[in-house]
């Protein structure tokens, strides 16, 4: 079978198809509540307008890159309904951008805020990724909107910390996301004779040889991001998580025997993946694990997301367990939404944001996203299954960020260890990706 064919097989394994997600728009309105939440957002063109609306009435513009499969397009939905039903004489504009992590959005959006351009909200994750927005000068302050809608005294402290910035807050949280997961398919597990979720770097990779024994394609990945995200858990679980922390900061010996045995363990992963990874979406590498033909994922929380809006049964066809090596950790990420400067409707984007912050709608959102709402006084009855496990480790774990998702490093940090990781992908140089690694922190960290 040729590559082309076995892309094309994977792809048929998820079910329906990938829609484009162009710039599409939306008028709200009663016509909102009958459409199929799994194509909304994904459909392009303008809906119908309700009888009597001009094109005089005003008109919001939200940026994001939710836009795909896996339960992104039908969480911004549910944020969109509301909207809808509490402003239904704003025109909501879905500008939302797909691919995975925001990696093509990020690139569209710099362009319009580089040329004065801003949506009226746009989506970002907390920490250095929504710094460097502040620190362009780029954003409004949202204090007051914060504390008036309560999300100041719900936020994590964490949280709160990596949207706050000489002491203010420029971004609303509407998800809390766990990156160091292990998605991993019982069916296969049992196949290979597997007994368990392996604990540590060196019992995974022992599990990946008795996977690939079995025939079977031993650990999904997708395009580049998701390896990146691979990378992450890796250090997290040969670093420890106060290790992991200090590697952001000028403290962090990127030089050293732990960062140099997290490569090699790294190098070791990968030659259990699939050549063609790279053409995949993280939505089509994870499908692998429900359909069988994988054995395991590391991935977030949006996995689950994913898998519910299949239909996938929890420990039948899927199971999950924390990446290997990173028992006791949290590695978190949260998707914020933002109030450029120079918006032409300041009005009809807070009334968005306030949407964004309110409790209940946080916790239907999340539900569908796969994650915890970020608000603490959402998460009340939050019970069983994956949410309810991810709920009891967020309370008693050690919360370190997510290097893929904005967390840790600022934007030109992160694009110095993009490139290096391509190189790294292309070559598998593992003494030239740590001292690229090492030289870019040299560059960055502490600034």
């Amino acid at each position: 079978m040729s590559p082309d064919d076995r892309r094309e097989r994977r792809r048929c394994a998820m079910r329906g198809e990938r829609a484009a997600a162009p710039r599409r728009r939306s008028v709200l309105g009663g016509l909102l509540g009958g459409l199929a939440l799994g194509a909304a957002g994904c459909t392009q063109g303008r809906e119908a307008r309700p009888a009597g609306e001009t094109s005089e009435q005003r008109e919001l513009e939200v940026f994001s890159w939710w836009a795909g499969a896996g339960g992104e397009a039908t969480a911004l939905r549910v944020l969109i309904d509301r909207y809808a039903r509490l402003h239904p004489g704003i025109t909501f504009v879905n500008a939302a951008v797909a691919g995975g992590a925001g990696v093509q959005a990020r690139a569209v959006l710099e362009q319009r805020l580089q040329t004065g351009r801003p949506p009226g909200s746009f989506q970002g994750h907390a920490g250095p990724e929504l710094l460097d927005h502040v620190r362009a000068d780029r954003l409004q302050r949202l204090d007051d909107l914060i504390t008036g809608t309560g999300l100041a005294d719900a936020m994590p402290e964490v949280l709160a910390d990596r949207l706050r910035t000489d002491g203010h807050l420029h971004g609303v949280p509407v998800t809390l996301h766990r990156a160091n997961l292990l998605w991993y398919s019982p069916r296969v597990f049992e196949l290979a004779k597997v007994d368990g979720p392996p604990e540590d770097p060196e019992s995974f990779v022992e599990t990946l040889e008795k996977i690939a024994a079995a025939a079977r394609l031993p650990l999904a990945l997708g395009e580049a991001w998701t390896a990146k995200h691979l990378l992450e858990t890796v250090l997290a679980a040969e670093l420890g998580a106060a290790g992991y922390e200090r590697l952001w900061g000028p403290e962090g010996d990127w030089r050293g025997p732990d960062v140099r045995r997290a490569i090699r363990t790294f190098r070791s992963l990968l030659r259990r993946t699939d050549p063609d990874a790279g053409t995949l979406t993280w939505q089509e590498a994870a499908t692998l694990v429900t359909e069988g033909q994988a054995g395991c994922m590391v991935m977030g929380d949006w996995v689950y997301g994913l898998f519910a809006e299949q239909g996938r049964r929890p420990e039948e066809d899927y199971a999950w367990a924390v990446a290997p090596g990173t028992d006791g950790v949290y590695q978190w990420l949260s998707d914020v939404f933002t109030l450029p400067k120079g918006v032409p409707d300041a009005a009809a984007a807070r009334a968005w944001l306030r949407v964004c912050a309110e409790p209940a709608t946080q916790r239907r959102m999340a539900q569908v996203k796969g994650c915890l709402p970020p608000r603490t006084d959402a998460m009340d009855g939050i019970d069983g299954g994956y949410l309810g496990w991810a709920r009891d480790a967020w309370e008693k774990d050690t919360p370190i960020g997510s290097l893929t998702h904005g967390g840790v490093a600022s934007n030109a940090w992160a694009g110095e260890i993009d490139r290096a990781l391509t190189l790294f992908l292309s070559v598998r140089d593992s003494t030239r990706f740590t001292e690229d690694l090492a030289a870019a922190a040299d560059r960055h960290a502490g600034s």
